[in-house]
């Protein structure tokens, strides 16, 4: 734990996931949400996409920071561009729906709905499959070679632009 947190000090995102991990869970050091939030965000903020879907997942969640899907959402959306399939999986089953704040966006959930299930993800394949009855075929149908073409992004530079 202590060469974990010398290297998250030194800025190491992987690092900072980590620790922000065992703070989360209690593992190693007292359980402490905001101390995991804090090294989380850190991570976050230099584009590291598990901590970036952790964020994501405590904002809808409510857990450690007020409730707000709307910061979920800018999170996840962070993660999925990276081809992150949990975060894709958590951003389509929102936009399906809407959320607080978040209008429903229905083709944009279906896309990262079929993103989550192309690496795997069996329910978000059957969400995806439910998505696509609601749509018009033709709209399908062009969302599937949007989907061919769709390559992640690589890890943008965003040290000091996310509070």
């Amino acid at each position: 734990v202590q060469q974990l947190h010398k290297q998250a000090e030194k800025g190491d995102a992987e690092a900072q996931f980590n620790l922000g991990l065992l703070y989360d869970r209690g593992r190693e050091v007292p359980k402490d949400k905001s101390e995991a939030l804090r090294w989380y965000r850190l991570a976050a903020t230099q584009g590291d996409a598990f901590a970036q879907n952790a964020l994501g997942d405590n904002y809808w969640e409510g857990t450690g920071v007020p409730k707000d899907d709307k910061e979920a959402v800018r999170w996840w959306r962070l993660a999925a561009d990276k081809g992150f399939a949990p975060a894709q999986h958590s951003l389509g089953k929102l936009l399906a729906g809407g959320g607080q704040g978040v209008a429903p966006d229905k083709s944009q959930a279906y896309m990262w709905l079929v993103l989550s299930a192309a690496q795997g993800d069996e329910e978000a394949g059957r969400q995806s499959e439910i998505l696509s009855k609601q749509l018009p075929p033709a709209e399908v149908a062009n969302l599937r070679k949007l989907i061919k073409q769709w390559k992640p992004s690589r890890a943008s530079v965003m040290v000091n632009k996310i509070p």
